[in-house]
C-alpha cells in the first residue's frame, strides 16, 4: 500500500491542518513538506510502497479499515498526532524478491528452533579436576 503521513507533536498544529486539507486550502504534500516532524517531511508524507504489516500497529488498523483517498483525523500514537491518508493499495505479488524473503525468513525460524532444541538437549559434560599447586 501507499500512504501519506504528517506527525506533530502538537495536537492543536494537527488538527489546524487536518481542517486545512479537508477544506481544500492546502495540498496534504505541502503541508507535510512544511510542517510534518519526521523523515517523511522529504517527500511531502507519502511513504510505500510498504506491507500492511509494516507500519505502527495502530496506522495499519486506520490504513486497514480506509477507502483510497480517505483522511484519518488527528489520532494520537505515542507523543505524536498523525494524519493519515490512504493513497492506494497494491495487489500483493508473490514475485522473485518477495519470494526469497519469505523462505529466508522461514528457514531462519526453523533454524533457530533447531538451536533451542540442540541446546535444551546437550548432555552435561564434566570437565575434569584440575590439580592445584598448594
Amino acid at each position: 500500500m501507499v500512504y501519506s503521513l504528517i506527525r506533530s507533536k502538537d495536537p492543536g498544529v494537527a488538527q489546524e491542518l487536518y481542517f486545512r486539507i479537508q477544506e481544500g486550502e492546502n495540498t496534504f504534500s505541502e503541508l507535510a513538506r512544511q510542517y510534518s516532524q519526521g523523515s517523511e517531511a522529504q517527500t511531502g508524507g507519502l511513504l510505500g510502497p510498504v506491507e500492511l504489516n509494516t507500519p505502527h500497529p495502530k496506522i495499519a488498523q486506520i490504513l486497514a479499515a480506509s477507502r483510497p483517498g480517505q483522511l484519518s483525523p488527528p489520532t494520537p500514537i505515542g507523543d505524536w498526532w498523525i494524519i493519515l491518508r490512504l493513497e492506494k493499495y497494491m495487489s500483493a505479488q508473490l514475485d522473485d524478491n518477495t519470494r526469497q524473503r519469505l523462505l529466508n525468513e522461514l528457514f531462519q525460524g526453523w533454524l533457530m528452533a533447531q538451536v533451542q532444541k540442540s541446546v535444551t538437549f546437550l548432555p552435561a559434560q564434566t570437565l575434569p579436576e584440575v590439580a592445584t599447586e598448594n
